[in-house]
């Protein structure tokens, strides 16, 4: 659970939050993220009642142990801060600003998944197998997409959601939202990694100073196609960190953790939890003539990527003494009945449209002109890897 059963914990500790992110690193972040609200002022704003603050509190010390644990394996560290900003809506952004990286994780983006996925819960097809369903309370929204703080903190309050699901199903949505938070930032952590914001600089039509270069780009006239590609490369690196921590999860514990029976139900939880990442953020319609106008892959695209990467991971020899051969031969399985579970708990919890996207909808977004833009995307990238690796704390750490 995102709160590690410490109800009391930032109430009792006040200057948790304060205690990671010196003056000088307010500062950089006020600095860096000027046009997109600053930095959060966690004691003040109005939606931070004492149960958010508290959440918001654990969370940034936890994403920030994952940071370190995300960068052990790299010879070369950079600085990089993680911070919350002032921006209701979900969405986590990077920057530079002199030699210190900055993440900014949009605050709103916690309690909108928490909203999220305890809603999507209290469908008794997701899941059926944790918690009494019989129990549970179906939760109909008028907005499945609801990407607001001020939105969800209200919603959750009118039909007091965590009440409605129990206590199991609860500890369950904490967990697919803890899951979606920590693959924003290690997505953003990539692009970092992967010597993005560098390459943009030196050689994008985006500014030339660092503190208008943000990753997610601007709209402007810069090449979309290498903005996918740079998405699909964070992508790529970010799943890579998730199942290398799935991994280490296990292993390191000697066993499968108290909450999973299987590695199988360990994934099937994660790749649930992205899925339904980008679900939320909505199918948008797949036209062909628009594709290379996108500074992001469209949503499918993604979900169809990451998986595919994640199930190329999962069969390296280097996870061959936790993964088993029936485990591997069902990823694909795995992967279209979670599509379809997400799909039942959207159109579950949808109050006026009988499905948010029929399975012919969400087949379209993976049409063969699809098929093929993912291969532009995959082209562009190795047209601009060898000027990326320049950059790369990657490839300068092997």
């Amino acid at each position: 659970m995102l709160l590690d059963g410490k109800k009391s914990y930032l109430l009792q500790h006040k200057d948790l939050y304060q205690y990671y992110m010196t003056q000088e690193e307010k500062d950089l972040f006020n600095r860096a993220f000027a046009k997109r609200g600053g930095l959060l002022d966690i004691e003040s704003h109005p939606y931070m009642h004492p149960t958010n603050k508290e959440i918001l509190g654990n969370i940034i010390s936890q994403l920030r142990g994952n940071l370190i644990y995300v960068l052990e394996p790299f010879h070369i560290k950079p600085k990089i801060l993680i911070g919350y900003l002032d921006l209701s809506v979900i969405g986590a952004v990077a920057t530079k600003i002199d030699d210190t990286y900055l993440i900014g994780l949009h605050a709103g983006t916690i309690p909108v998944f928490n909203c999220f996925f305890a809603r999507l819960l209290s469908s008794p097809r997701l899941f059926p197998e944790v918690g009494d369903i019989s129990k549970i309370k179906l939760a109909k929204t008028e907005n499945p997409h609801m990407l607001s703080a001020e939105y969800a903190l209200d919603e959750q309050s009118k039909d007091n959601l965590y009440e409605s699901i129990g206590e199991e199903r609860s500890a369950l949505s904490f967990r697919l939202g803890f899951y979606a938070i920590r693959h924003l930032i290690k997505h953003e952590i990539a692009h970092i990694m992967n010597g993005h914001l560098e390459f943009l600089k030196n050689h994008g039509n985006n500014s030339k100073d660092f503190e208008d270069l943000i990753i997610p780009p601007p709209h402007d006239d810069s090449n979309r196609m290498i903005d996918q590609a740079l998405e699909f490369d964070a992508d790529t690196t970010a799943t890579m960190f998730d199942i290398r921590e799935m991994y280490d999860t296990i292993k390191h514990k000697g066993k499968i953790t108290a909450q999973y029976e299987s590695i199988a139900d360990y994934y099937k939880e994660w790749l649930f939890s992205i899925v339904a990442l980008y679900r939320l953020m909505g199918l948008r319609e797949y036209n062909k003539e628009n594709l290379l106008s996108y500074t992001h892959p469209p949503v499918g695209m993604r979900n169809v990527y990451i998986n595919v990467k994640a199930m190329r991971f999962l069969s390296s020899p280097l996870y061959a003494d936790i993964i088993d051969e029936n485990f591997k031969s069902n990823l694909d399985e795995y992967y279209k009945n979670i599509l379809l579970q997400v799909e039942d708990g959207f159109e579950d919890i949808n109050l006026y449209r009988a499905r948010a996207a029929d399975s012919a909808d969400s087949t379209a977004a993976f049409a063969y002109f699809n098929v093929d833009h993912i291969s532009k995307i995959e082209d562009k990238f190795h047209e601009i890897l060898p000027t990326l690796r320049q950059y790369s704390y990657k490839y300068n750490s092997e």
